[in-house]
């Protein structure tokens, strides 16, 4: 395997996983296809599909890269070069889901101006106007359209052009956890929009967009079932190579069960979640303790399975050392250092995780 340098953490690798699910399209598209596709039903079939099938391809599609250091198309190839257009295939995936969010994007930038016009009074902010005017607006203006979509293509690219490490790592790990507490603040503020316990009715309650005639009928099993799972693969970016990619540049020593876990930890929290506003808007409890109690139970079991398993490099005497469970649980810690004792030279110092 060709020797590239990749990325500096598990925490960036993660941040740069999850930055190429999560998304504007997946953010606005979801709730619609949930409440269209029978609501609370749709939301178990897709976290069943992406607990039993997602998480299998995302970690097929990670060793794959990994076990070959190509990307999509080199990666298929390495096994047969009868398998080199499914590579092909992702490229072009990928090129599409570009072109879409390149439209995206450049609003987002747009928005970002007119609001920043906004907060200091200039003429290019919306001088009053709604936001469903200036969107009318925007795509009155093809040619503003183009030149903002242009300008995200252009950022995009510049972040690329600085690498895995120095450019798709760095900005993610500032970004990501970033759009995680403003999406957090745009969930709140929207729940108290007017409007809004109907709006979560149509997402979590069965038959309600039914019954006030926002989809003619309701959808059949087989319907639901494609719509979770074409979800499933959008949500986590799965058959457009971008997996293979990354993979590609994980270190032979970075553990794919762990990335597995917190994985399956985010997806037992959003189900969680689900419960709870599900409880809200209809009156039925009863899943939101059984959830819980899933929660905390693996939880819990990731805790301890982590505990057991990592190892700490000492700075000092650069000892390797497997830390005891209770000194691990009430440790300082970042994404990439814990403050232990170590055993050998008994310094305590910020030991370097080798997990």
């Amino acid at each position: 395997m060709n020797d590239r340098k990749g990325f500096g953490s598990n925490f960036g690798f993660l941040m740069a996983a999850v930055g190429s699910a999560v998304g504007l399209g997946n953010i606005w598209g979801f709730p619609n296809k949930m409440g269209a596709n029978g609501g609370f039903p749709f939301l178990i079939l897709y976290l069943a599909l992406a607990l039993c099938c997602g998480v299998i391809i995302m970690l097929g599609e990670l060793a794959l890269g990994r076990k070959t250091g190509h990307g999509a198309v080199g990666a298929y190839q390495s096994i047969s070069k009868r398998f080199k257009w499914l590579g092909w295939l992702g490229i072009a995936a990928a090129a599409l889901i570009f072109s879409f969010y390149s439209a995206l994007g450049g609003y987002c930038l747009r928005y970002v101006v007119v609001n920043f016009g906004n907060l200091i009074g200039a003429e290019f902010g919306t001088n009053g106007v709604g936001g469903a005017d200036v969107f009318q607006g925007l795509l009155s203006q093809p040619d503003v359209s183009i030149a903002f979509a242009l300008a995200f293509m252009l950022i995009t690219m510049l972040v690329v052009m600085c690498g895995v490490g120095g450019g798709i790592e760095r900005v993610c790990s500032v970004g990501m956890p970033a759009l995680f507490f403003i999406l957090i603040i745009c969930i709140i503020r929207s729940c108290t929009l007017p409007g809004a316990a109907d709006g979560l009715k149509y997402m979590f309650v069965p038959g309600w967009a039914v019954a006030n005639g926002i989809i003619d009928e309701a959808p059949g099993f087989w319907r639901v079932l494609t719509a979770a799972g074409g979800q499933m693969f959008f949500s986590l970016s799965l058959g457009a190579g971008v997996m293979i990619t990354y993979g590609s540049y994980l270190d032979k020593k970075q553990d794919l069960g762990k990335s597995t876990m917190i994985i399956v930890g985010i997806c037992m929290d959003v189900a969680w979640i689900g419960t709870l506003v599900y409880g809200i808007v209809s009156g039925i409890w009863w899943p939101f303790p059984a959830a819980l109690v899933f929660v905390i139970a693996a939880g819990l079991w990731q805790v301890f399975h982590y505990g057991a398993h990592a190892t700490y490099l000492c700075p000092a005497c650069k000892a390797e050392f497997r830390p005891r469970l209770g000194a691990f649980l009430i440790s300082g810690h970042t994404p990439r250092t814990r403050k232990l004792t170590c055993p050998c030279c008994g310094v305590k110092d910020w030991c370097v995780e080798r997990y």
